[in-house]
């Protein structure tokens, strides 16, 4: 889609205008917490994972859902697909399933704790 001209400038000059307005106000203040955990008396661990291995369960529901789609850019018609069809049907259906799989091996390989 091609803009006429003036939006362009309008575009162009709310652009600088916001980076104006963000390195104007750019002097750096320092944040400093204290820690007061020791005299809170409040013992706290986090245990946020499913399994005993700690693995990152959340990415292999990504994954699960990169090899969904990678499924379903291979059986659905183009019409049906949106922004799925970025690509052949083959490029994208390769990316798709390499990348759900690669998520999910890694997932299950790699315990954070």
């Amino acid at each position: 889609m091609r803009l006429p001209h003036k939006p362009k400038r309008l575009l162009c000059g709310a652009a600088l205008l916001n980076l104006a307005a963000v390195f104007h106000g750019s002097e750096t203040s320092t944040i400093q917490f204290d820690d007061v955990s020791s005299v809170s008396n409040i013992a706290f661990v986090t245990r946020n994972s499913a399994t005993p291995n700690k693995n990152q369960i959340e990415a292999v529901v990504a994954g699960v859902a990169l090899l969904v789609s990678g499924v379903l850019r291979l059986t659905l018609p183009t019409v049906r697909l949106g922004a799925l069809v970025v690509r052949s049907r083959a490029i994208d259906t390769l990316t798709l399933v390499v990348a759900g799989g690669l998520l999910i091996g890694l997932a299950a390989t790699f315990p954070t704790g």
